[in-house]
């Protein structure tokens, strides 16, 4: 009997380890596929994140031929790096950018940075400007050096001495010559070069000794005359404009065009005209005059007849030009569109709304549309 309750006992141990041992086939073949699924799933999109682009805001901090350094303080950019050297696409120039401009950068990927530092970004789609940086400037400079096509300033801005560079165009400065300018430039200041000014909206010259220049009185201004300066000894040209006198300099013996000698203190408005605070006035002598007219040379300019008024004769070619109409006594019963021939210095006003003032006319004569006088 015990041997029989024995050989129960091993049969069920066997079949016990039997049940143990068999493998559930549904249950893994559904747990290896949802892991063949997760590996798929995670592997596709990964593709997808290293092939879309991004876009981002910055600030320039350099300007080079073919790069432009920038700063972001965009979050997933500095993960990377605050500042990045761009490469310029082939479309963009760099002559577009300057120190402080606010630029978007569009990105082919955001995973092919190359992190040094600043980081380099090589794959760049596009630069828009969100803002173009321009700064204002008043400030007091010297001329320190001379160069090819400009000069070379020195001034004091922001608690710093800072180099700037002006354009010769039709400056004749020295070194040590001291002016006051009020411009504006592209851009934000920068010690690494020169800071190039380009509008300049004011300049003075600051030079305690008056400069004197002969002139024709054109006509008055309020406290003042519109003078065409005449060139000087070397052929130089002096000053054409505006000038305008103190209260206790009396202009009653001075009429439109008396030839005079004018001395102002060097600091010139750069608008159009110029405009000029004058120290001195005084006639010319006979002997000055005659020395001034034995170079002087006349012009000619054929017109048509538009109309007059007490004010001013009008006459056109290709622009309109106005003159006194004191002068139409020589040529009585002009008719509209009638030719005639103005005779004069070569002295224009262009700065009248509608036409171009001659104030220095010697004749006008009845002619044909070629110039040729008709009796």
């Amino acid at each position: 009997m015990k041997k029989l309750f024995s050989l129960l006992l091993a049969v069920c141990f066997i079949l016990s380890l039997t049940a143990c041992n068999t493998p559930d086939t549904p249950e893994d073949t559904s747990q290896s596929t949802s892991a063949s699924e997760t590996t798929d799933t995670s592997t596709e999109s990964g593709k997808t994140n290293e092939e879309k682009g991004y876009t981002f805001t910055a600030k320039v901090s350099e300007v080079h031929e073919k790069t432009i350094l920038v700063k972001t303080d965009d979050e997933k950019m500095l993960t990377s790096s605050d500042q990045f050297y761009v490469s310029l696409p082939e479309t963009v120039s760099a002559e577009d950018f300057a120190v402080g401009d606010t630029v978007e950068i569009e990105l082919a990927t955001i995973y092919r940075i190359e992190e040094t530092y600043p980081a380099r970004l090589p794959d760049v789609v596009n630069i828009r400007h969100v803002v173009r940086k321009t700064t204002a400037l008043e400030i007091d400079v010297i001329v320190t050096a001379i160069n090819e096509d400009s000069y070379t300033v020195m001034g004091m801005t922001e608690g710093y001495e800072r180099e700037f560079l002006i354009m010769k165009e039709d400056r004749e400065w020295e070194i040590g010559n001291e002016f006051h300018i009020v411009s504006s430039f592209r851009g934000s200041y920068t010690d690494t070069h020169p800071t190039a000014i380009e509008n300049i909206t004011f300049m003075v010259r600051n030079n305690p000794d008056p400069i004197l220049f002969k002139a024709r009185i054109a006509f008055s201004s309020g406290h003042g005359f519109y003078v065409k300066g005449f060139d000087d000894e070397n052929g130089r040209e002096t000053f054409t404009g505006y000038i305008y006198f103190p209260d206790e300099i009396d202009l009653t013996d001075y009429e439109d065009g008396d030839y005079v000698e004018i001395g102002y203190d060097g600091w010139a408005m750069e608008t159009y005209p110029l405009q000029a605070n004058a120290l001195s006035i005084r006639h010319l002598t006979e002997e000055e005059i005659e020395e001034i007219l034995i170079d002087m040379k006349t012009y000619t300019l054929t017109l048509q007849y538009m109309g007059h008024d007490e004010y001013e004769l009008i006459g056109i070619a290709s622009a309109a030009y106005s003159m006194d109409p004191k002068l139409l006594e020589n040529i009585p019963e002009m008719n509209f569109k009638d030719y005639f021939t103005v005779v004069y210095d070569g002295t224009k006003c262009s700065f009248f709304a509608y036409t171009t003032h001659l104030p220095f006319v010697e004749e006008i004569y009845r002619s044909d549309s070629r110039g040729n006088r008709i009796d």
